[in-house]
């Protein structure tokens, strides 16, 4: 239990970083999207539990709001499918 809770502490703190790179670095962020987004969409899939969907998709939302239009090329083959993934498993 312990451990998982150490995980969820953990990956929060990661979520919330790269929420603040997106809102401090503006549109400059947008040049590290095919780095983050992969390890992201990992922890959206449907298989993934409930909690690691839930920090995905939402670290997901915080990039889009930051980046807004950035994140267009990104959209069709990344947000979108990690997104329904995201919410598929509840």
């Amino acid at each position: 239990e312990d451990e998982d809770d150490d995980h969820e502490s953990f990956m929060t703190s990661v979520c919330d970083l790269v929420g603040a790179f997106a809102r401090v670095m503006g549109m400059a962020f947008v040049s590290y999207l095919n780095q983050f987004l992969p390890l992201l969409c990992y922890y959206a899939k449907s298989s993934r539990p409930a909690n690691d969907r839930s920090m995905a998709v939402g670290c997901l939302g915080e990039i889009a709001q930051e980046l807004q239009g950035g994140i267009a090329e990104h959209w069709s083959g990344v947000f979108f499918p990690a997104i329904m993934a995201g919410v598929g498993g509840f």
